[in-house]
């Protein structure tokens, strides 16, 4: 595999995820009114790099382009759920149809993968970080091989390229798990610091229980001494 593949747009498209993923953690950690819509969070911030992976795509060749709009999609489906996912086909299919024009075959594409995605997230909630990493990768290559096949069968131009094999069948792997593994430290950061700002407020309220304690006691002491004389 030629190493020119790896091209400017690939990493445009590669930093549009990531800063939305920093954004996301971002936002939760530091806005306490904004933890409480957490799906409608992670929805606007997947939303972003979903339009500009599309507005800026990886030109393969004169006749075909590409974008890693599915990593963003995958990924707020996996962490939100249906209610996620469905508003992230809503917002992926309108600005496709309005980049490039109405497309049966990629309607039928996206619709694949948000219900696989949409079942599998569930479990993929439950499971350690390993799994999870594990998962994603696992999940997104079957993804990348099943709606090829779905390609292949319904459309008689579609060609499966040594360009397509990387860009739509190995690069997206590699991506989603760098993504999930970035994700799954930061989640692990915010709740490290989440328990250590509560156990030092629990030193705090310990340390003035005690201090009023021994503050009351002193001069109890005097009392109980004058009442036994």
């Amino acid at each position: 595999m030629n190493f020119i593949y790896i091209n400017q747009n690939i990493l445009d498209n590669l930093f549009y995820i990531l800063v939305s993923i920093l954004i996301y953690y971002i936002l939760l950690d530091h806005g306490k009114r904004l933890s409480q819509y957490v799906r409608t969070l992670i929805t606007a911030c997947m939303s972003i790099p979903i339009i500009l992976c599309m507005k800026f795509p990886i030109y393969i060749d004169e006749y075909c382009v590409h974008d890693l709009r599915q990593i963003p999609f995958i990924i707020g489906t996996l962490y939100g759920g249906w209610p996620v996912g469905s508003a992230l086909l809503v917002i992926i299919l309108t600005f496709r149809f309005a980049f490039y024009g109405f497309n049966l075959l990629t309607l039928i594409v996206y619709i694949v993968i948000f219900i696989i995605t949409a079942l599998f997230s569930s479990k993929f909630k439950n499971f350690n970080r390993k799994n999870k990493l594990n998962s994603s990768i696992l999940l997104i290559l079957f993804l990348g091989i099943l709606t090829s096949f779905i390609s292949l069968a319904m459309s008689d131009y579609f060609r499966i390229t040594e360009a397509y094999v990387f860009y739509f069948i190995i690069l997206p792997p590699f991506i989603i798990g760098l993504a999930v593994y970035i994700m799954e430290i930061l989640k692990d950061a915010i709740i490290i610091r989440t328990q250590m700002i509560r156990l030092e407020k629990m030193e705090v309220v310990s340390q003035l229980a005690a201090s009023i304690s021994h503050e009351v006691r002193n001069p109890l002491t005097v009392v109980k001494g004058f009442v036994q004389l």
